[in-house]
């Protein structure tokens, strides 16, 4: 390689000896209507370390005549000059002067002819549209006149590398090339685009983060390449500025982004701190070629960026080497994949240095190899995933086998344990039946031991307060007859004086005593308090006759009762909470004497008429509307039927299933035992009837009680009395 080099500078040196001898001949390129012609080595070439001569400047400087088809310039902080002479000996007037190299920043074009000079500027501020020809590359036409010979001057300035592939090309040629552009750069960006969406779908399932970073680098790769194709010029026509720093920009981004999948995908970071380390080097040096291609120069940026990416390169492809040697098997695959771009690096640059042949596909090796380099990660992802979903699979089955070897331990430990379980269990469901049992009878006894001490503390009431009532009452009641008579002879009296005396001197003043005090009132007023007294004296015996009736406690002997006469008896007890806030209507039957157990049956009719009273008392009625209580009694087949309606407040579906369960009440703490409606239950069944219940909340309740009439012809009750 070092031979090759000074064997190359003396060459150099020599033709730049020879060169500056002569006479500055400029050399004749004669266009017979090829097709496409290569002329760098028909062309001289004139490097000039100042930006921005004139033609006349530049005219009669040493231009140098190289021996080999050279396009590699390297870095040039001036700019380049290059001239040559056409001599058209085909039918065509026009040509195409190509400078294949889309990434160059400026060139000028002088056309001196016999009879004016035509001057042409193509740059990164200029868009295709307002170029002189429509092309990523900067072209120009050359076009024959009256004379058949042209002497061209090219002024080209790059803040990269100096890469200047010259073509002559037909028009025809010129268009086929365009073309073929256009097909292969669709063809590279539509597999980027395709790898990156569907790659981009897999991390959003997979939400692995080797997949964040391959899209991303995916991206950028696409971007930066297509950039050093031309396309930039396409893509980013709204800003001149990001159209002449994408290729380093997106160069740097990729790379970055590149290192970052690498270090996920392969585990540096676990495999080599070192490794890791260096890598992450190189990040924070693209870091700064991107702070410098922004805020400071594109140039240094470039030259920055190009040794590193060729040391990058290297450290990549000896890390993957390493780990693919040592058996990692996403290492192997990575290092394919590396190594067919890193081929694809070599063959592009071995064009540029004009080792290799400028054609399509040394042009277009960088497309191939980054483009197989990111369909062939891709692969090494999907890879990657299966040995992972292998390994998970394999490891399942390890935890099934476990697992069910654990099961059937814990089988064969559980039958042991089950029939511990049911022997026990079966013990405890014996001991639970006996007191559920004994808890069931408590309750009924406690019921009826409530029912029975309540029932009888009432009758006992009730008795002594009739029997109390009762003799003041018949004092009353027997006196009142008497009293009348009485006051009808006092009034006979009264008159037979009036008519003795109504002559006499002194009747006079009886007769003005008589108007005074209103005699004929006087009499009204009597009849009127007697009536009053007599109507009092009834209705105390009444009441004393329904305490009466509801106090007989001791009839728990069947015996013939008229059921009419039970409910008016309740009546009257709870006549002072019903007064006229409530309306009582009433439907008796004729016949309403049947067997049963009236003390019991009354104690059924003072528990409904109560709740009856406090569903009532619980409701907020309308202005012109009254709680109202409806009693009918009917017989039906072989029951007698007490139907009870209110309006009251009504019952919901949850409270109408537990009415009849004991201890359950609605009422506040001391306003109820909760056991009036099971004692209800309890003495309906005892007459071997049944409750029918229909209730709406907020609208009122029913209650229809049917009591079997002949409970004597029941052999089973006269048996359990």
């Amino acid at each position: 390689m070092k031979t090759f080099i000074k064997l190359a500078f003396l060459v150099i040196s020599f033709s730049s000896i020879n060169s500056a001898k002569s006479e500055q001949n400029i050399p004749i390129i004669e266009y017979r209507g090829e097709d496409v012609i290569d002329i760098n080595k028909f062309s001289q070439f004139y490097i000039s370390n100042v930006y921005g001569l004139k033609l006349k400047d530049v005219v009669n400087k040493p231009f140098e005549s190289p021996t080999d088809n050279r396009i590699n310039f390297g870095n040039i902080n001036g700019e380049l000059w290059v001239r040559f002479k056409v001599k058209n000996y085909s039918t065509r007037d026009s040509i195409k002067l190509r400078i294949a190299n889309p990434i160059l920043h400026s060139s000028k074009i002088y056309i001196l002819s016999e009879k004016d000079t035509i001057e042409k500027t193509c740059n990164t501020h200029i868009t295709i549209d307002k170029r002189d020809v429509r092309s990523t590359d900067h072209v120009y036409r050359l076009i024959f006149y009256d004379s058949n010979e042209l002497e061209v001057y090219i002024q080209i300035h790059n803040e990269e590398q100096m890469l200047v592939p010259l073509k002559l090309e037909s028009i025809e040629y010129n268009r086929d090339i365009e073309r073929n552009y256009l097909l292969i750069n669709g063809l590279y960006v539509g597999l980027i685009a395709s790898m990156f969406l569907y790659n981009l779908f897999l991390l959003i399932t997979i939400r692995d983060k080797s997949y964040l970073w391959y899209v991303i680098h995916t991206l950028f790769v696409g971007v930066a390449q297509s950039s050093f194709n031309g396309l930039h010029l396409l893509y980013f026509q709204f800003s001149p500025f990001l159209m002449e720093i994408s290729p380093t920009l997106f160069s740097a981004l990729a790379s970055i982004t590149g290192i970052l999948f690498m270090i996920s995908f392969l585990h540096i970071k676990e495999y080599s701190k070192n490794f890791y380390f260096i890598l992450n080097l190189f990040i924070y040096q693209y870091v700064l070629v991107i702070l410098i291609t922004l805020f400071s120069s594109i140039k240094i940026g470039y030259q920055i960026l190009l040794p590193a990416q060729g040391l990058v390169a290297i450290i990549i492809l000896y890390i993957s080497i390493r780990m693919a040697i040592s058996g990692i098997r996403s290492a192997k695959f990575y290092l394919i994949a590396w190594s067919i771009f890193m081929v694809g690096i070599f063959v592009f640059s071995m064009k540029d240095f004009g080792i290799l042949p400028y054609n399509n596909f040394t042009k277009y090796t960088m497309f191939i190899g980054s483009g197989i380099e990111v369909l062939l990660l891709s692969f090494a992802l999907a890879d990657k995933i299966k040995v992972l979903q292998r390994e998970k699979e394999y490891s399942q089955l390890q935890a099934l086998l476990k697992a069910e070897e654990n099961e059937k331990l814990i089988r064969e430990q559980n039958i042991i344990l089950e029939e511990k379980v049911q022997k026990r269990t079966e013990e405890l469901s014996k001991t639970n039946q006996k007191l559920e049992k004994t808890l069931q009878e408590l309750k009924e006894a406690q019921s009826q031991l409530v029912d029975k001490e309540k029932m009888a503390s009432l009758g006992q009431l009730t008795a002594g307060i009739a029997h109390e009532i009762n003799n003041p009452v018949n004092f009353i009641t027997s006196g009142i007859q008497p009293l009348k008579l009485d006051i009808n002879d006092l009034l006979e009296i009264l008159e037979a004086y009036e008519k003795t005396f109504d002559n006499h001197p002194e009747a006079k003043e009886i007769v003005s005593l008589k108007k005074q005090v209103d005699l004929e009132y006087i009499k009204k007023e009597i009849y009127d308090l007697l009536k009053g007294i007599e109507e009092g004296a009834k209705r105390t015996t009444e009441i004393v006759v329904g305490l009466r009736t509801f106090s007989r406690l001791d009839e728990d002997a069947l015996k013939f009762t008229n059921i009419n006469e039970n409910i008016e008896a309740t009546l009257v007890l709870l006549n002072n909470k019903i007064k006229n806030r409530i309306i009582v209507e009433k439907d008796y039957c004729k016949e309403s004497d049947i067997e049963c157990y009236p003390g019991k049956l009354n104690q059924v009719f003072m528990n409904i008429f109560s709740n009856a009273i406090d569903a009532i008392n619980a409701k907020a009625y309308e202005a012109n509307d009254f709680g109202k209580i409806t009693i009918k009694t009917y017989h039906e087949n072989e029951y007698f039927v007490v139907e009870i309606s209110d309006n009251g407040i009504g019952m919901t579906e949850d409270v109408k299933k537990r009415i009849f369960e004991p201890f359950f009440t609605t009422k506040k703490v001391g306003e109820g035992t909760g056991l009036g409606m099971s004692i209800v239950y309890k003495i309906i069944e005892k007459h071997y009837g049944r409750i029918w219940v229909d209730s709406e909340y907020g609208k009122g309740t029913t209650f229809k009680l049917y009591i079997y009439k002949k409970l004597a012809e029941i052999p089973e009750i006269l048996e359990t009395q």
